[in-house]
């Protein structure tokens, strides 16, 4: 589903034959509210913006860019837009990458509450052996 939606959006913008990049951003030039010139219509960028947010909820490696480039939204420039198409040919090469999975955990199998929370004492012994604490011999 990830993979088509990034394919999705790639043909729409006409990116599909895009050269891809390592990085989702540039170290240089760093990017400011004036940097560049303004864009005519700012609306394509908001409505690709607003759909690399919803991909960032499962591409935590596009999510910091993804968020700066956010603060841009009421006057984007032109530098702007080109970083949101650097992001865009990063999806390019990475479109095969898994999506963040999120799966429930029992509390049962919780150990990290015996290490936050007072757990019975057959608890602790039975978190303690499923992660392997063995009892350091005399010195």
């Amino acid at each position: 589903m990830q993979r088509k939606y990034i394919t999705d959006l790639l043909t729409k913008l006409n990116m599909s034959s895009a050269k891809p990049v390592a990085t989702p951003m540039q170290a240089t030039p760093k990017l400011a509210l004036l940097s560049g010139t303004a864009l005519k219509d700012p609306k394509e960028y908001r409505m690709v913006l607003g759909s690399l947010q919803y991909l960032s909820l499962t591409r935590p490696d596009i999510a910091f860019v993804v968020n700066h480039l956010s603060q841009y939204m009421h006057r984007p420039t032109d530098l702007h837009w080109q970083a949101i198409k650097r992001i865009l040919r990063y999806l390019a090469g990475t479109s095969s990458h898994g999506a963040l999975r999120v799966q429930y955990v029992s509390i049962k199998d919780q150990l990290a509450d015996s290490l936050t929370k007072p757990v019975p004492r057959p608890r602790f012994i039975e978190l303690k052996n499923k992660i392997g604490v063995k009892a350091l011999p005399p010195s």
